[in-house]
């Protein structure tokens, strides 16, 4: 088990010689796109009742995975929250996880996007956001970030082949000034929602 003190090392689960690892968190921390290196082991992150919340900053996540490693699975009662927009913007809130390339996810914690800016068109952020054949097991919660001047933002985004299998919860965004949002979204190419 690597416990990660309040900031977080991307290599040291890949890096131990034991066939899994578990990140159990220690304290809440702020990341800028954190996306962990492809594994070729089970990966556990285990929020541990803290928060992982995204840097606000335009088109960014807050824990993204990319390419076709095992299954990570991301559980506890924590927190996994898109960064906010901060300000009078129209910029979309940030998206709380990003799969890409073939990456495989199991959820059992909360994931939130983040609050869109507060002038017109800004949406809150996806709660989840898949391409490239990335698949999604919720057995969480998925909410879409708020929109505090537009619509709430979808739970979860899928596209490019991409396959979301639903066990739990996934919701859209609620607006303090419009309409709330879609619980799934199946964009462009054809994907699977079940």
């Amino acid at each position: 088990s690597i416990l990660l003190e309040g900031s977080h090392n991307d290599r040291a689960p890949t890096a131990s010689p034991d066939a899994s690892s578990t990140i159990t968190l220690t304290g809440s921390f702020t990341s800028t796109n954190a996306n962990l290196p492809t594994s070729t082991k089970a990966i556990t992150i285990n929020t541990n009742g803290f928060t992982i919340t995204g840097t606000y900053a335009s088109q960014t996540f807050a824990l993204g995975l990319s390419g076709a490693g095992v299954n990570t699975v991301l559980t506890g009662t924590g927190k996994i929250v898109g960064g906010s927009v901060p300000g009078a913007t129209t910029t979309q809130g940030q998206v709380g996880l990003f799969l890409n390339f073939d990456a495989t996810v199991t959820n059992r914690t909360s994931v939130t996007g983040g609050a869109g800016g507060s002038v017109a068109k800004a949406t809150g952020g996806l709660g989840a956001q898949l391409l490239n054949r990335a698949t999604l097991i919720n057995e969480g919660t998925i909410t879409g970030g708020a929109g505090t001047a537009a619509s709430g933002g979808s739970g979860v985004r899928a596209s490019s082949g991409s396959t979301v299998i639903n066990n739990g919860t996934i919701q859209g965004g609620d607006s303090t000034t419009a309409s709330g949002a879609v619980a799934a979204l199946s964009a462009g190419t054809p994907c699977t929602l079940k």
